[in-house]
């Protein structure tokens, strides 16, 4: 036991509290074992007095002296994709004599898709403040660390933001954290000192509000990269099932002039413009991908800044209709780029992820109708160069031969027709069933969402329930 105990301490001193950031390695990750089913088919067993010679206690297997044996559990989940292809027309009602994983129905995959059942999927954990049993992904995780060690002071522990990085960039580092709610104004509850139930000599640092604003964010950003790597992978049905794509003009007018988003399969709205360039360097921020944070002024603007995001119904005859007194009106987020990352950088890295999805879905789309793909870089030197061809043999011709009024018109008609089918900066999130079997736009939404709850929003109009302790304790 002696020789044991300090690889012990040293190797809980290198991985369970270790402060410095480190990247993950993809190569060398261990492959994630596959889950074990305790699934075993029950023995056929009838209670029926009719055709019985004997009692149940005689049979060799009953279910009252063998209770194991008739003991139910739960078969493995449905997954979208199953690798091999025996068991892929494998359903719901069919009798197993192995649990295997099964491919989802066209029904479940509709459940799937939804963010907000995703959402209500996940395992319960109670919050350290309130007490309260909510889903994993209304919570925000904190683990404690070994804070780095200063000259002539003892060693401390301090509690960070652990888990809310995507794993493929980074997993878990400890297995003991506690939860909070989701929202920003927790924090003043939880500093006050209710981290201390964890242990008294726990430290909470002054800037962990920022560090989830942070990281937060941050996973967006994650989530697109891996959004749009399953899209370089499955390039496949990009028109007919598309996942992410630019609204036009006229669709973004239309969407500011009812206050309605008539999209079925819609998830959510983005609206992110690019980015001015800086009036001193004369260049446009670069975009930021890290984890550490970013130091840069604050946003200033004169004009009051829209919300992070505003809720939209569905359709405009249900907003103020008879229907709305009895039924609930759907309504879809609509996320402004502003507010949703003030950071310059990381907003910048939103617009440069957000178009190579984009870029992604338009190879796709002229690959399946044979048409050779150009990006918009390509595109806008070629109209340059076209303009000013158009330019040059105009001047050469002569200046009697001018154009009568009717078809100058038409002209200026033609042309607002095709200004109204360029793309605008909103970006329609799209997930349905369909879409959900090229690529998984759900944790994108979700991820989205949890920023909007972290805001304020999201929790109903009174929040006094949110830091109100449930009355009975065993909830």
């Amino acid at each position: 036991m002696p020789r044991i105990l300090p690889r012990i301490l040293k190797r809980l001193d290198e991985i369970h509290f270790s402060s410095q950031p480190h990247k993950l390695n993809l190569t060398k990750l261990t492959p994630i074992k596959q889950r074990k089913s305790l699934w075993k088919p029950t023995p056929s067993f009838s209670l029926s007095p009719h055709g019985r010679t004997q009692s149940i206690l005689l049979e060799d297997v009953n279910p009252v002296n063998d209770r194991r044996v008739f003991r139910p559990h739960k078969m493995m989940p449905p997954r979208l994709r199953v690798r091999r292809p025996e068991k892929r027309n494998a359903t719901a009602t069919e009798v197993r004599i192995e649990d295997t994983p099964r491919r989802m129905t066209p029904e479940e995959r509709g459940w799937w898709s939804n963010p907000y059942l995703r959402m209500l999927h996940e395992p319960m954990r109670r919050c350290l403040v309130t007490l309260r049993l909510l889903p994993k992904d209304f919570l925000i995780r904190l683990a404690p660390f070994k804070m780095a060690d200063i000259r002539g002071a003892p060693p401390s522990v301090g509690l960070f933001p652990d888990g809310l990085e995507h794993p493929w960039f980074q997993r878990r580092r400890n297995g003991c954290g506690t939860y909070i709610l989701c929202r920003k104004v927790i924090m003043a509850e939880f500093g006050k000192g209710a981290y201390k139930r964890i242990a008294r000599s726990i430290t909470l640092h002054k800037l962990i509000e920022k560090q989830i604003d942070h990281l937060l964010r941050l996973r967006v950003l994650q989530e697109l990269h891996v959004l749009g790597e399953r899209l370089r992978i499955r390039e496949r049905n990009a028109e007919k099932r598309p996942v992410l794509r630019r609204l036009t003009r006229e669709e973004w007018k239309e969407i500011r002039a009812t206050g309605a988003i008539p999209y079925k399969n819609a998830v959510a709205v983005l609206v992110v413009p690019p980015l001015n360039k800086d009036p001193n360097t004369k260049k446009r921020p670069e975009p930021s991908f890290s984890s550490n944070p970013i130091v840069e002024e604050p946003l200033v603007s004169k004009r009051p800044l829209p919300p992070v995001s505003v809720l939209h119904p569905t359709s405009p005859e249900l907003e103020n209709g008879d229907a709305e007194s009895f039924l609930p009106n759907a309504r879809l987020p609509l996320y402004n780029g502003l507010t949703l990352f003030p950071s310059r950088a990381q907003r910048a890295a939103l617009h440069a992820a957000l178009n190579k999805v984009i870029s992604l879905e338009r190879r796709t789309i002229c690959r399946e109708a044979g048409r050779t793909w150009t990006s918009e870089k390509d595109n806008a030197v070629d109209k340059s160069n076209t303009q000013k061809t158009d330019k040059s043999n105009t001047r050469k011709t002569d200046k009697s031969n001018t154009r009568k009024t009717d078809k100058s018109n038409t002209q200026k008609t033609d042309k607002r027709a095709q200004n109204e089918k360029k793309s605008s900066h909103a970006y329609l999130l799209c997930s349905d069933a369909k879409s959900l079997q090229r690529a998984d736009s759900v944790p994108l939404a979700i991820a989205l969402w949890r920023i909007r709850m972290w805001e304020g929003a999201g929790w109903g109009a009174q929040n006094g329930w949110i830091l109100n302790r449930p009355k009975t304790a065993d909830l």
